[in-house]
């Protein structure tokens, strides 16, 4: 007597991801990269475990590249994902594996109008800013110019208004603000403006050659 059985089997889904990520685009979407899925499985989720404010998968959360949308009342954060495979056929086992989202937002350098003083004049670069995210160092350098002996005094290198530059003659001075970044995603990020500062020369007063005049009587 014979009899036939037919063995059925499945492979167990095995996920991976690449971690951390990090994204220097403020709180712009960003696309997960590096995951992968193999073996058979039937569902792809993905799940946050933890990180603050209101940032969420908001497209492609059944696949390995889905869009993570920070929120926007955010300077900078990190999330803790999991992508999560749930096996197909006689496999229904779930496999899973964890990555960390850090994303920041890039500081921007804003160095003011260009500024005009007299020669002579020690001028405070009072209308320099930076908006956007979080910086690490702010540097003042001068790139050219036609005043002579151009320097800087500082008293901050967090606040670009904490800079006086002053020049011995008359002439141009051409500047760049440098603010580098903060945190793990832009810490290594830089954002230039430029600014020329013009010492205009000081007025020279001229009475003339002296006068003699004849007098009757």
């Amino acid at each position: 007597v014979t009899d036939d059985m037919t063995f059925s089997w499945s492979e167990t889904p095995v996920v991976n991801t690449t971690s951390p990520q990090n994204s220097c685009t403020g709180d712009a979407a960003i696309v997960i990269a590096g995951a992968s899925a193999t073996g058979a499985y039937g569902t792809l989720s993905w799940g946050l475990t933890s990180g603050g404010g209101t940032g969420s998968i908001t497209s492609g959360g059944a696949t390995t590249s889905p869009t993570f949308t920070p929120d926007p009342g955010e300077v900078s954060g990190s999330y803790q994902l999991v992508l999560q495979a749930t096996g197909s056929g006689y496999c229904g086992a779930v496999n899973s594996a964890p990555m960390t989202l850090n994303w920041d937002n890039p500081p921007v350098a804003n160095a003011g109008t260009d500024i005009s003083a007299c020669e002579g004049t020690a001028v405070q670069l009072s209308g320099a800013s930076i908006t956007g995210g979080l910086s690490s160092n702010v540097d003042w350098q001068i790139t050219g110019g036609t005043a002579s002996s151009p320097s800087f005094t500082a008293s901050s290198t967090s606040d670009p208004t904490a800079w006086i530059v002053t020049a011995t003659s008359s002439g141009t001075v051409n500047l760049t603000l440098d603010v580098t970044g903060l945190g793990v995603a832009c810490g290594t990020t830089h954002s230039y403006d430029n600014l020329t500062v013009t010492f205009d020369p000081l007025p020279v007063a001229n009475a003339g050659t002296d006068i003699e005049v004849c007098t009757s009587g």
